[in-house]
């Protein structure tokens, strides 16, 4: 399986700036009033402290490249999780598959067994979390009751959110949480860093998840904006609460 042509650049200002009205760097002001937790951070991820990123390369793959079906076989086996033939099985029909979707997905698909006891299904969660312990990164379920919609669709625009595959999630005082399911693709950390003047702190999530709230996180914040514009009491909030 090839890695996918990249996409033509687009820096961070300028996908920032991509709807009307959009503010830059200054959007995000420092506030010691800073929101609450919107994530909630799986503790079956590990115990303890929060894993910090591993300084060598996993076994996902190269950086600056999407997560492929046989980089994630390989790195399964590697950890324990997979059998070395079951995994020569499955690399063989990803070789057959040529349908695009995210590679943890097509795993999840598989209905892989865990090597390890109790012997559970690897499912879409379950091989989110993998894949966060083995790069070194916390996993979180995203609550879309606890997230601050409009104050998070203001650090970028939904084209460049859609574009990484990528999900701000918290706004804190000096670093903005963002939700990726592409670790070796960061090449739009040191662009974000440089325009928003913080930290970026990457967490995994669900990838299906990703795109899910990427669409409606920014249809709310988009109609909160409209409301206001247009002086309708319809939305008064940004919360999620209102479309569920």
């Amino acid at each position: 399986m090839n890695a996918p042509v990249a996409a033509p650049r687009v820096t961070a200002s300028a996908a920032v700036a991509a709807e009307p009205g959009r503010p830059g760097a200054s959007a995000v002001p420092e506030s010691a009033g800073a929101p609450t937790v919107p994530v909630r951070a799986d503790t079956d991820a590990g115990a303890g402290a929060v894993p910090r990123e591993r300084s060598a390369t996993p076994r996902t793959g190269g950086h600056g490249r999407r997560l492929r079906v046989e980089d994630l076989l390989a790195a399964l086996v590697e950890d324990g999780v997979l059998g070395a033939e079951q995994a020569r099985i499955e690399t063989q029909n990803a070789r057959l598959s040529q349908a695009r979707r995210h590679a943890l997905v097509a795993l999840a698909d598989r209905k892989l067994v865990d090597a390890r006891p109790p012997h559970k299904v690897l499912d879409l969660d379950a091989l989110s979390r993998w894949l966060a312990q083995h790069v070194g990164l916390e996993f979180v379920h995203i609550d879309p009751l606890r997230v601050d919609v409009a104050r998070v669709a203001e650090v970028m625009s939904v084209e460049y959110a859609t574009r990484f595959g990528i999900l701000p999630l918290e706004v804190r005082t000096g670093e903005v949480v963002i939700a990726t399911a592409e670790p070796m693709l960061d090449e739009w950390v040191t662009e974000l860093e440089a325009l928003l003047r913080r930290r970026i702190v990457r967490v995994i999530a669900n990838p299906v998840d990703i795109t899910r709230y990427i669409v409606e996180f920014y249809s709310l914040a988009r109609s909160v904006r409209n409301a206001s514009r247009n002086g309708s009491g319809t939305l008064q909030g940004s919360s999620f609460e209102q479309l569920v």
